[in-house]
């Protein structure tokens, strides 16, 4: 008897904060996000551009 092959998770996908941004393509969820709020403050601690490349 064989076993199903499990599949694997999707891998987040990581946009670098060094992208071009454009101005008017922004999602209604990205503008109106409180710098203020605790979880953006943290992302902006985490060196993401580091890990990604690991």
């Amino acid at each position: 008897m064989t076993l199903p092959l499990k599949k694997r998770a999707p891998a987040p996908h990581y946009e670098s904060p060094k992208q071009l941004v454009l101005s008017g393509f922004e999602t209604p969820f990205e503008r109106n996000l409180n710098p203020a709020n605790r979880w953006i403050v943290l992302a902006h601690l985490i060196p993401w551009d580091e890990i990604c490349s690991l």
